[in-house]
């Protein structure tokens, strides 16, 4: 069955009209006032951070400013998401080159064009594993680092995290916790999910191309070094294509996990779990839903954007060499089983090129779906936003 909705409206710009550098971003933020474009790959491992007004039209070139943090940090590039704890924005250390633990941060009441806005802790000072990131979470007061791997053949399970309360630069801002303590095969890590008092962890890889699915928790109120402050349950166990997932979101009493590559194939199985704190991950109420039954191209996600009780889930890649820009929506109140919760948006009617996106956010009705690849080995600029329906 394949449903689509017709009626959303999409724009795209193409950076690379401003810049022709401008692509290969890895994901959005937004700070309350302007949209951040992070900054990973664009043909080689780069720094330059893109930032749009909102307030403007998507086109209009006085929206858009750009600086390189490699201006004010040679090593500082090839970031994979961000966070923003109320004044700071904080990019993710992921490779620039070889896999680092370069994290800068940007002072959002300063000059954005500005190197003395700009500040860089490297957290392999500290701790020599604390390095190659996938995205990560803000939780009010801590900004979590989620381990995927610290060079190419090991994977990793140290999360890194910083109290914002502290001062950027002091080491005992900084605390690191192995999840091999508690397993060794929690490693290899794609995005966090804040969800009510917990922070979890969201399973994709580990050596191999082993794709897993073994979701790691951390229960806030308890202290983060302590392995019994730590849960964790593999969700494959109950669906073996449970696996391989690229970030999620929380949605009321839920948290929802957005599928990427079940190991097999680009996959489309949306992983849904309801608990709470006092309840073992083992024990939550968990429910699986293939998007693909309702549309055959959706799936090979790169994230999720919540809003309120819909979740749409962003498009990347099909099979490795076709990549997509199917923008998938599930309503999660009733039964997202049934096709009437299910309504799709196909972004290349409106842009052949407009595919292959990392991450979005969403800011005033509108998702922003940060441009990455829509070819292997081929960044681009095509920005798009879609106005929720």
């Amino acid at each position: 069955m394949t449903m689509q909705n017709t009626d959303a409206q999409v724009e795209v710009f193409d950076l690379r009209s401003l810049r022709s550098d401008a692509g290969g971003y890895s994901s959005a933020v937004f700070d309350g006032r302007f949209i951040y474009l992070v900054p990973l790959f664009n043909g080689e491992f780069f720094g330059e951070v893109a930032r749009f007004d909102p307030q403007k039209s998507l086109d209009d070139p006085s929206g858009w400013k750009f600086f390189d943090t490699q201006v004010a940090n040679q090593s500082s590039a090839g970031y994979i998401g961000g966070q923003f704890d109320g004044r700071f924005l904080y990019l993710i250390p992921h490779c620039n080159n070889q896999f680092h633990g370069l994290v800068a941060r940007f002072d959002t009441t300063a000059d954005f064009n500005s190197s003395a806005s700009w500040s860089f802790v490297d957290t392999t000072e500290w701790h020599a594993d604390s390095k190659g990131f996938v995205a990560g979470a803000f939780d009010g007061r801590y900004v979590y680092l989620s381990p995927y791997r610290t060079n190419p053949d090991s994977h990793s399970g140290l999360i890194t995290r910083y109290d914002s309360h502290q001062p950027f630069f002091d080491r005992d801002a900084w605390e690191f916790f192995d999840l091999g303590k508690r397993d060794p095969l929690l490693r290899g890590y794609h995005g966090s999910i804040v969800h009510q008092g917990s922070v979890f962890f969201v399973p994709y890889a580990r050596e191999g191309r082993g794709f897993h699915g073994n979701l790691a928790r951390f229960l806030r109120t308890e202290k983060f070094t302590d392995p019994g402050s730590w849960d964790s349950f593999d969700l494959s166990s109950l669906n073996p294509r449970a696996k391989g997932f690229v970030g999620g979101v929380s949605v009321g009493s839920s948290i929802v996990l957005a599928p990427y590559f079940d190991g097999d194939d680009r996959s489309g199985l949306i992983t849904i779990g309801t608990g709470d704190e006092s309840h073992k991950l083992a024990d939550w109420d968990w429910k699986f839903v293939d998007s693909t039954i309702f549309n055959p191209l959706s799936r090979g996600f790169f994230g999720a954007v919540a809003n309120h009780q819909d979740v749409y889930f962003v498009p990347h890649c099909l099979d490795g060499v076709e990549y997509h820009g199917l923008l998938a929506k599930m309503q999660m109140l009733g039964d997202v089983s049934c096709p009437s919760a299910w309504s799709f948006t196909d972004i290349r009617q409106i842009d052949s090129g407009a595919s292959g996106f990392m991450g979005g956010v969403l800011v005033e009705g509108w998702i922003y779906l940060a441009p990455f690849e829509n070819g292997p080995g081929k960044p681009h600029g095509k920005m798009a936003r879609v106005k929720v329906w």
